[in-house]
């Protein structure tokens, strides 16, 4: 056995040796390199001038092998492939390193040294044709020659918003347009590949010939001989016009016009019409105004009232309003000669007379003793409605509310000429005044410098009436029946009453006439309702009655109101602000639940309960955002829009939006938001991705133009979407132009697969292990071998 044992230890030892002489043979002879790798900068030459983006392309070797390659520049260092790099110039003068390190870890580095373009492009000349200011000859040419060191990278030219890019065509660009309007702005934009761009901006105009447009006023129209008329006139859009006047035996006076002005004739000697003309020309257009007065004979009328007798005086010519004035115990007007209706309203309720083919010649009297009493409705204005010594308002709301008609235009308003204080009535008549009515606040306005009592009156031709009926009516279920009631006091007519929205109803009446003359109450029966609300149709009046529930079905807007159904919210940044919206319960209760990430609640909200909720926003990012918010009413459901727009805290600014993690082979997308108060035509923006090591892996640029505004932010909305291969980490670099001033940001986000990527040196580990384990199989297979020879 011993022999055995020293035996087996032998093959031990000589195994042992043989695995450490295995060991040697894989790993060989170990080299010691001292050589750096060689650098040879193929592009771009040293101490040259370029734009904002350069390309360095190198030729990079070594005896061994190049390990790494990066680039020192600006306190940074990029990594990139060894052959080509894009690097951004920021200085005017840029040192950049070119460095390579070898597998045994030599080091060798090269110096470029480039010079950054700021020189902005040049428009040497610009032109057009035909000529500004000019009768319109489309189409025009426009033309702009330009000049840069590095060349034009595009060339917009814009004419009232409307944008053409032009193709590169070395230095002079020219462009055909039809032109639709008078003046016209228009802007050359021009850009070289360092994204420096100039423009040049000017007025176009040209002349679009229209027809002239004539107004004329003759004043008086009727007059006496010797009496000078008053021709007022103005013209637009003319060259030249005249206007000319023909008397009654045709002779003519002619006069040359300017755009407005007045013209006094005193030629009216003659009796008869006189014929007012005026001519316009414009270019090919001609217009023409006509017109006449006429010189009479006048003569007088003279009304003599009763005593206390003071009211209006209609005087009627072929059935038309010719004089319309108060008077007061005496009036004297002056009228033309003929035959005419006189009509007097004498406003004391007792006094009216009716004067019919009255003939005035001269002079003529006219004693007003027929009595009529006058129908009208009367409101008395006691003292305490004064406004002392200064002015006088009476309202007019209540009374309107009481009738269907507009009474701003049949009131009257008298003032007491001998007011009883103690006994509180007027002692004399009541005198017409002249006032103002104020349509928005329905009040009537007096100045008055004493104390009185004042009196309204309400007068028509037509009935006034006033209409009891519900407004809202809680339909539970059909046939519903309700009542309607018609007020009037003082004429009667036949009268018709009509539904709306209602396809079956029927009325206590079987004519559906009623007589309004006196008070009147009808009952009417709907059985069949088309919409959420009907209309009570009267004479040429609606009157709206709002149903609250129908058929037994819960109406949703009728029952649960919610003010508003729309918020918006606008606030700058880093700021907070509220917003509260109500819901009121009008119908049954309800069960109410709110779903938001502002709000989170669910309760019971009883019938004629009313809640208000508030959301407050803080604004971190500049944007614009939309939420909403869920109501659940019972089973139904209501969303809320939310908008939220964030503007910035000073002139312009920029956000990025992006995924923060997306999977290798997705898009990786989202928005640049830009906004600024500005006045720019467009903004021009630029992004790109950069890797790791600092490689530029995709760059863009496009020209948007701001498509909307909120209180004074031009807003700029770019979408990107890159689909993204490799795993790691990235920079979303964007720089946008906005007029002279230029915005940067960037936003990092990374790239990550399903499983890690397996680094370098873990591979080196994975191998080892494999060898050593290869080299023990074998040892423990030899053993065995020898063992069982043995």
């Amino acid at each position: 056995m011993d022999v055995k044992k020293g035996i087996y230890l032998k093959i031990v030892y000589i195994s042992f040796i043989f695995l450490i002489y295995s060991i040697s043979a894989y790993i060989g002879e170990i080299e010691v390199d001292a050589d750096p790798p060689v650098i040879q900068i193929l592009t771009p030459a040293n101490e040259t001038l370029h734009g904002e983006n350069v390309i360095i392309k190198t030729n990079i070797t070594d005896n061994k092998g190049v390990k790494n390659c990066w680039i020192e520049y600006n306190n940074n260092t990029y990594y990139f492939d060894c052959k080509e790099a894009l690097i951004n110039l920021i200085n005017e003068t840029n040192y950049i390193y070119i460095v390579a390190e070898d597998i045994a870890g030599n080091v060798n580095k090269e110096l470029l040294v480039l010079y950054k373009d700021t020189i902005l492009p040049k428009i040497i000349s610009y032109g057009y044709y035909p000529d500004n200011n000019t009768l319109i000859n489309n189409p025009y040419f426009f033309w702009i020659e330009t000049q840069d060191n590095y060349g034009i990278k595009y060339v917009i030219f814009e004419i009232n918003e409307n944008k053409i890019l032009l193709e590169y065509n070395n230095a002079i660009y020219n462009v055909s347009v039809n032109i639709t309007q008078e003046n016209n702005y228009i802007n050359w934009l021009v850009c070289d590949y360092s994204n420096l761009c100039t423009n040049l901006s000017f007025y176009f105009k040209v002349i679009i010939p229209q027809a002239p447009q004539i107004t004329l006023q003759i004043n008086p129209k009727k007059l006496e001989p010797s009496e000078t008329v008053e021709i007022i006139y103005s013209i637009k859009n003319f060259q030249e016009a005249n206007l000319t006047i023909i008397d009654p035996k045709g002779k003519e006076y002619k006069y040359s016009l300017n755009e407005s002005g007045v013209i006094l004739f005193k030629n009216t000697n003659t009796i008869g019409i006189y014929n007012v003309t005026i001519i316009a020309k414009n270019y090919n257009y001609i217009s023409e105004k006509k017109d006449y007065f006429e010189v009479i004979k006048l003569a007088f009328i003279n009304v003599i009232g009763q005593k206390y007798a003071s009211g209006e005086l209609l005087i009627y010519k072929e059935e038309k309003i010719y004089i319309r004035s108060y008077f007061e115990y005496e009036t004297k007007l002056k009228v033309e000669v003929g035959t005419y209706d006189l009509y007097i309203e004498a406003f004391n309720k007792t006094l009216k007379a009716l004067f019919t083919d009255v003939e005035v010649k001269d002079k003529h009297d006219i004693v007003l003793d027929k009595e009529i009493k006058q129908k009208e409705i009367t409101y008395f204005i006691k003292p305490t409605f004064w406004y002392k010594y200064v002015s006088l308002r009476l309202s007019y709301s209540e009374l309107q509310n009481n009738f269907s008609t507009d009474i701003s235009k049949i009131i009257y308003v008298y003032k007491c000429a001998d007011y009883d204080y103690i006994k509180d009535r007027c002692n004399s008549v009541w005198i017409p005044l002249k006032f103002e009515i104020d349509p928005k606040n329905k009040e009537i306005i007096y100045n008055s410098s004493t104390l009185s009592a004042f009196k309204i009156t309400l007068r028509e031709d037509v009935c006034l009436f006033k209409l009891i009926y519900p407004k809202f009516l809680i339909v539970k279920k059909l046939p519903i029946e309700f009542n309607v009631t018609i007020i009037n006091e003082y004429c009667k007519k036949p009268f018709n009453i009509s539904l709306l929205n209602v396809e079956e109803y029927n009325l206590s009446k079987n004519n559906f006439y009623i007589d309004i003359g006196s008070n009147e109450t009808v009952s009417i029966k709907i059985s069949k309702i088309e919409d959420y609300k009907i209309e009570l149709k009267i004479e040429n009046y609606t009157f709206p009655i709002y149903i609250i529930s129908a058929e037994g079905k819960v109406l949703e807007k009728e029952n649960i109101i919610i003010n508003p159904y729309y918020i918006s919210i606008i606030l700058r940044k880093n700021e907070s602000t509220k917003k509260c919206f109500s819901i009121i319960n009008i119908g049954p209760e309800r069960t109410l639940q709110i779903e938001s990430k502002y709000i989170n609640e669910s309760s019971i909200i009883r019938s004629g309960e009313k809640r208000e909720y508030c959301i407050e926003v803080f604004g971190e990012r500049i944007g614009i955002y939309q939420d909403s918010i869920l109501l659940k009413i019972d089973h139904n459901l209501i969303n809320i829009p939310v908008s939220i727009v964030v503007l910035p805290n000073k002139d312009s600014d920029i956000e990025i939006y992006i995924k923060d993690v997306v999977k290798k082979g997705e898009y990786q997308e989202g928005q640049i938001y830009i906004m600024t108060s500005k006045k720019t035509i467009n903004i021009v923006i630029c992004y790109s991705i950069i890797n790791e090591n600092n490689k530029k892996l995709t760059e863009k640029c496009k020209i948007i133009y701001p498509e909307m505004e909120i209180q004074g932010y031009k807003i700029v909305i770019y979408n990107i979407k890159e689909k993204m291969e490799q795993i790691g980490k990235y920079k979303l670099e964007v720089i946008a132009k906005v007029g002279t001033e230029y915005l940067y940001s960037y936003k990092i986000f990374e790239v990550v697969g399903e499983e890690k990527e397996t680094k370098k040196s873990d591979i080196i580990a994975i191998i080892f292990i494999i060898v050593i384990s290869v080299l023990l199989l074998m040892l423990i297979r030899r053993r065995i071998l020898t063992a069982s020879e043995l």
